[in-house]
C-alpha cells in the first residue's frame, strides 16, 4: 500500500506506515474514516503558540531570510508571512521599484 502514494500524508511521515494505519483503525467508526481535530501545539495556549510563532518569524526576518525561507521553515504560507509584515509595519529595502 506505501507504493500507492500514501508516503507522502503527513501521519504516514511522522509516524510510518504501519503505525499510521494502527491510528486511522482506532478512530474507524463504522468502517469509516472520521475527521479529528489536532491541537496545534502541545502546552500553553494558543495565543502563546501564536506569539512564539511571530517571534520565531520576526527573529527570521531581520536575518534577512526570503518570505519563501521563513514560510518553509516555520510551516506557514508566504501569505501569512507577508500578511504578518503588514501588519506590522515592516520596511525592506527592495530592489524592485516603485509603482507611480
Amino acid at each position: 500500500m506505501v507504493g500507492d502514494g500514501y508516503q507522502h500524508y503527513w501521519l504516514v511521515e511522522c509516524v510510518g506506515f504501519e503505525l499510521a494505519k494502527k491510528i486511522c483503525a482506532h478512530f474507524e467508526v463504522d468502517g469509516r474514516g472520521q475527521r479529528i481535530d489536532i491541537p496545534l501545539h502541545v502546552g500553553g495556549t494558543y495565543r502563546q503558540f501564536v506569539r512564539s510563532l511571530a517571534e520565531r518569524l520576526d527573529e527570521l526576518d531581520r536575518e534577512g531570510k526570503s518570505s519563501t525561507e521563513i514560510a518553509r521553515q516555520l510551516g506557514l504560507t508566504q501569505r501569512t508571512v507577508h500578511r504578518h509584515r503588514a501588519r506590522h509595519g515592516y520596511r525592506r529595502d527592495d530592489k524592485q521599484g516603485k509603482l507611480l
